[in-house]
């Protein structure tokens, strides 16, 4: 499939990946290579060019990044802070006195992902 997207926008960068899972069923890997060149001497490059550079570069690998990791998070969404309170109280209380040296993931199921950078 071809999708057109502008990686400095996070609605197109939510597009892209939602028409790649609705094609492929789901993203199995995420590459962020878009990338922009403005060339000249570091004192005659435009603020504007400086900000597309930026957008595009920095800017779109952050998105692509946020979007490949949600579109693998089983929940689709960060926790809540009732969610991560109501484990500390859990584990604060008498009902865990049988819990020792356990880790517990409150992460909306993105545990069992592996990413590499």
């Amino acid at each position: 499939i071809f999708v057109q997207c502008d990686v400095g926008d996070k609605a197109s960068v939510d597009q892209l990946f939602s028409k790649a899972a609705a094609n492929f069923g789901r993203v199995d890997i995420a590459v962020a290579n878009a990338s922009i060149l403005r060339t000249g001497a570091f004192v005659d490059i435009s603020e504007e060019d400086f900000d597309a550079v930026i957008r595009v570069n920095l800017k779109g690998v952050f998105l692509t990044g946020q979007a490949a990791v949600m579109s693998r998070t089983p929940m689709k969404r960060p926790a809540e802070p009732s969610e991560i309170a109501s484990i500390a109280v859990f584990l604060a209380s008498e009902d865990s006195s049988y819990i020792t040296g356990q880790t517990i993931f409150a992460d909306g199921g993105r545990l069992p992902l592996a990413y590499t950078c």
